[in-house]
């Protein structure tokens, strides 16, 4: 649950997420993982996707199979592998909101997934995916969409993980759809369809140590389109963040700090979307925390607004 208080908007109250978790073992190799949003969009919640439509609730919905000695398989919806914060339980958030990385450039999305673990320390994943998802539910596929990507994930020493990935998709969309991007408006004809290209390349971290822990991820897209009379447009997008939170010990209390800067076209000036975020969680029972959290968020040198989030969470 969360209240937020902002410039020029009302006090409220409102359930941030209510997950429903599934799972089920129906043989020694199948596993069926799901969960499911009961709750209404809160704040935590960010517009996903280069042209999302929400359609449904189901957050995850799949299956792993481990049938190979040399590789797990994962069929269905479930959360980009290539995100620290999607692939965080929810309730374990080190923060209220999630980063704009996320939704902006990585969601869950559908498809096949391959997990190969090469050594102790070093594993690789690969996907293709048709469709696109989003943080709360899912949401419709772009016709004639599909992606493929690739990532390694090196473990060097405990608690480190050190990241590189690359996913390559294809798109058909309206010109309509594409002038809504930054760095496109007005490029094409609203009525004409357009052949979309999106190559999505990132690195990221983290790490664990005495209570201490730090994280950072970078992810630039690389947007090309073309419509049917052969006009083109081209855009680039990127964003980052870094975060580090420290458990005072014996307390149960946590101390967060997150910056998160997000441009949604490198070729204007002034139009990235930056954040600060500084907060505290106190896990004051096994299984409830509150977190109270300060956003700073600034738009442009005209354009800025403070944000306090402060959100009850339970589990059983």
């Amino acid at each position: 649950m969360g209240q937020q208080s902002a410039a020029g908007r009302d006090n409220g109250f409102d359930i941030n997420r209510l997950r429903i978790k599934l799972a089920a073992q129906p043989a020694e190799k199948v596993a069926f993982k799901g969960s499911i949003e009961a709750a209404n969009q809160g704040f935590g919640a960010l517009q996903t996707g280069l042209f999302p439509t929400p359609e449904g609730r189901v957050v995850d919905a799949f299956v792993t199979l481990s049938y190979l000695d040399w590789a797990t398989i994962m069929v269905g919806q479930m959360p980009s592998p290539v995100s620290y914060e999607l692939n965080t339980d929810e309730y374990a958030l080190e923060t209220i909101n999630y980063s704009q990385l996320v939704g902006g450039f990585v969601n869950r999305d559908r498809g096949i997934g391959v997990a190969i673990p090469v050594t102790d320390a070093v594993d690789l994943t690969f996907w293709g995916l048709n469709g696109e998802g989003a943080i709360d539910g899912a949401s419709d596929a772009i016709d004639d969409s599909a992606a493929y990507g690739a990532m390694i994930n090196v473990k060097p020493v405990k608690d480190l993980g050190i990241k590189a990935f690359a996913n390559m998709a294809d798109y058909t969309a309206s010109g309509a759809e594409l002038n809504a991007l930054p760095g496109l408006a007005g490029t094409f004809t609203a009525a004409n369809k357009s052949e979309l290209s999106a190559d999505v390349f990132g690195l990221g971290a983290d790490y664990k140590i005495y209570g201490w822990h730090f994280s950072g991820e970078y992810i630039q897209n690389k947007i090309k389109a073309k419509d049917t009379t052969g006009q083109l447009g081209t855009m680039k997008m990127k964003d980052y963040y870094v975060h580090a939170s420290y458990k005072i010990p014996e307390t149960g209390l946590q101390l967060v700090a997150r910056y998160d800067r997000y441009d949604p076209d490198t070729t204007t000036a002034s139009d990235e979307k930056k954040i600060t975020t500084v907060g505290l969680n106190w896990d004051f029972e096994k299984d409830a925390r509150v977190q109270i959290m300060q956003e700073l968020k600034s738009e442009s040198p005209s354009v800025k607004d403070n944000v306090t989030a402060v959100q009850l969470s339970v589990r059983f």
